[in-house]
């Protein structure tokens, strides 16, 4: 898996404090669950792979 961050450009800064990408390339199958902590910042996330699922304590469910 490779994670990258990037540092947005001199106008966009004080707006946003990086860019972060995740690239899961080398594995064959996909992770069963990725833990997301909070941390008081605002993500916005676009998914260029297979669907994923958002675990609950109600069971699971696939996101469109």
């Amino acid at each position: 898996m490779n994670y990258h961050v990037f540092s947005p450009n001199d106008r966009l800064s004080k707006y946003i404090r990086c860019y972060w990408s995740l690239d899961n390339l080398d594995d064959l199958e996909p992770h069963s669950r990725e833990r997301i902590f909070p941390d008081g910042c605002i993500e916005l996330i676009f998914n260029h792979g297979d669907l994923f699922v958002t675990y609950t304590k109600n069971g699971a469910e696939t996101q469109p």
